[in-house]
């Protein structure tokens, strides 16, 4: 967790009372649906406070619409970081690791030399090197079909700042 050092105890139980393990979402996105939390909180206060009677005419009407704006906006901010979050994981489940593509290419290379046998094996040799070469040539793209700068920067600007 990147922000771990600097949380509170309870800052820390209340991330992990909210962790979604049913996608692995970033921790902004755990952080947002804390701060969420609160303003929900502090809603449902504004709404008791006001049918208690403890608060009346325009001070309820403040307060429930200042209440409201509160929680409407952390909600929106939650739906956003869900959005972007889940959009990242996505884009990251569809790529073809390193390792992965080197194993799928030592089995194509493997293929070409039974199929193609001794009397192929120059053509086999060529289409090894071939690939490799390809493969080094891209290597920068292999495993990632993201542009990392721009989702981080995305997902930045979700995060509150003060």
């Amino acid at each position: 967790m990147a922000y771990s050092k600097t949380l509170s105890k309870a800052l820390s139980e209340a991330v992990e009372r909210h962790r979604d393990t049913g996608l692995d979402l970033t921790e902004e996105l755990t952080l947002t649906r804390v701060a969420a939390e609160d303003a929900v909180t502090f809603y449902d206060a504004a709404c008791l406070s006001i049918e208690e009677g403890m608060l009346t005419g325009a001070k309820a009407d403040l307060a429930r619409q200042s209440a409201g704006t509160m929680m409407k906006m952390a909600l929106s901010e939650v739906a956003s970081m869900a959005h972007k979050a889940a959009a990242v994981a996505e884009s990251r489940s569809n790529m073809l690791s390193g390792v992965a593509l080197s194993n799928v290419l030592a089995q194509v290379i493997e293929a070409a030399h039974r199929v193609l046998g001794d009397e192929g094996a120059d053509k086999a040799k060529a289409l090894a090197a071939e690939i490799r070469k390809i493969r080094e040539k891209n290597s920068a793209a292999i495993g990632t079909t993201l542009t990392p700068d721009a989702d981080v920067l995305a997902m930045d600007d979700t995060v509150p700042k003060g």
